[in-house]
């Protein structure tokens, strides 16, 4: 009974695969054709199955951009870079489609070592620096074997050297890893998806807009009450918006 239980599984799953890969193909085939709201539709299906790679959202934002929906085409370039840091094409579009945003919001800079940590655990996804991690930690063993075994003063002093550097470089890329993990999980940002909207003074629609702003601005989510979520933005302003104006990254 239960290698029956197990094949049901098995068939239930290459069944939904195959579904996914034949949207997919429907979804780039549509793409080629210019028909970009089908090929909307056909890549969302995919996302909503819980399906998720950097190809997938690749894909399904360059059709939101050629669909001129501005906002969701920012927001799955920035899902595209969670996942894939260094894809190049969707840096670029994403900056191509950023010039399009309407609002000229200045951004307030960064603590300078704040930018510098964020900068530098996103130049590699969490998994490559993980990959990393573990190979200067064997390279950091080797070290203590050479330290510990080596025949003369030279060699052991070549082997604690070997030892310290790969143990430090060890710590640091588990760090890298931890905090790009973390950022990938939740990275506290979201993107406008709704051509205007207004933020509010207080989560209640009654409440006074501060300022009305538009689709594809990138916000930061400081809190949220029920359907409300409490948004900073990039020029330091806070206020209130619906949860179903923004979609999180």
């Amino acid at each position: 009974m239960r290698y029956f239980f197990l094949f049901i599984c098995c068939l239930f799953t290459s069944i939904l695969l195959a579904n996914v890969d034949v949207r997919f193909e429907e979804g780039n085939t549509a793409y080629q054709a210019k028909d970009y709201a089908t090929a909307v539709a056909k890549y969302e299906a995919v996302v909503q199955e819980g399906y998720q790679s950097s190809e997938l959202y690749y894909n399904l934002a360059n059709s939101y951009y050629r669909n001129q929906q501005i906002g969701k085409a920012i927001l799955f370039y920035e899902r595209t870079l969670l996942l894939k840091p260094n894809h190049k094409d969707a840096a670029f579009n994403l900056g191509l489609a950023n010039q399009i945003q309407k609002d000229e919001i200045d951004e307030l800079p960064p603590f300078f070592l704040k930018a510098w940590w964020q900068g530098l655990h996103h130049f590699f996804s969490s998994t490559i620096w993980s990959i990393l991690a573990i190979l200067l930690l064997w390279i950091a063993i080797a070290g203590v074997c050479f330290w510990i075994i080596g025949n003369d003063r030279n060699r052991r002093k070549q082997g604690f050297i070997l030892a310290l550097s790969g143990s430090l470089l060890t710590l640091l890329f588990f760090l890298l890893a931890s905090s790009q993990a973390a950022y990938e999980q939740d990275t506290g940002k979201a993107i406008i998806t709704q051509k205007e909207v207004a933020l509010l003074n207080a989560p209640d629609a009654t409440s006074p807009t501060i300022i009305a702003i538009h689709e594809g601005l990138k916000v930061e989510i400081l809190d949220e009450i029920g359907e409300w979520y409490k948004l900073r933005l990039p020029n330091g302003e806070e206020g209130w918006m619906k949860k179903t104006e923004v979609e999180k990254i």
